[in-house]
C-alpha cells in the first residue's frame, strides 16, 4: 500500500543507503566485531526513525532517534580503545551536536504531554485558556 506520506518523510531504508544486510556477532568474534555490530544496529534504528523525526508525526520517532544517538555515542567512548581514535572522536562528536540539535525538540514534546494532562485535569470552564497556551506551544 503507497504511503501518502512526502516523499523525503517516507521511511529511509537501510538498503537505500547502500548498507549490507545488518552485521551480526557471534560469541567467538572479537570485541571490534562486538562494537560493529552494535554500532550497526544503532545506525539502522536511528536511519528508521528519521523521516518519523521530520515529519513530526509521532513524538515517539523522535525519542527513539535520540535513544540511538546516546547509544552510538556510548558505544564509540566505551570501545575507544579498540577504534581508530580520530575517528571514533570525529563521530562522537557529530552524534553529541545530533543529540543537541534534537534535545530542545524532545523537551518541548515532554513540555506538551504534562501540560495537556494539566489541562484535562483543570475544571471544565477553565480548561480554555490552558487549551490556548497548548495550541501556541505547538506551532
Amino acid at each position: 500500500m503507497p504511503t501518502a506520506a512526502p516523499r523525503r518523510h517516507r521511511v529511509i531504508s537501510a538498503e537505500a543507503f547502500g548498507l549490507p544486510a545488518p552485521y551480526r556477532a557471534t560469541p567467538d568474534d572479537a570485541p571490534p566485531q562486538h562494537v560493529r555490530a552494535a554500532l550497526d544496529l544503532r545506525l539502522r534504528a536511528l536511519l528508521h526513525h528519521d523521516p518519523g523525526t521530520r515529519a513530526g508525526a509521532d513524538i515517539e520517532d523522535l525519542h527513539q532517534m535520540r535513544v540511538s544517538v546516546r547509544r552510538m555515542r556510548a558505544a564509540l567512548k566505551a570501545a575507544r580503545p579498540l577504534l581508530d581514535a580520530a575517528w571514533a572522536d570525529g563521530l562522537r562528536a557529530e552524534l553529541g551536536w545530533l543529540g543537541r540539535a534534537l534535545g530542545p525538540v524532545r523537551d518541548l514534546d515532554v513540555l506538551l504531554l504534562r501540560l495537556r494532562a494539566e489541562v484535562a485535569a483543570l475544571p471544565a470552564d477553565e480548561q480554555e485558556p490552558g487549551g490556548v497556551l497548548v495550541a501556541a506551544l505547538e506551532r
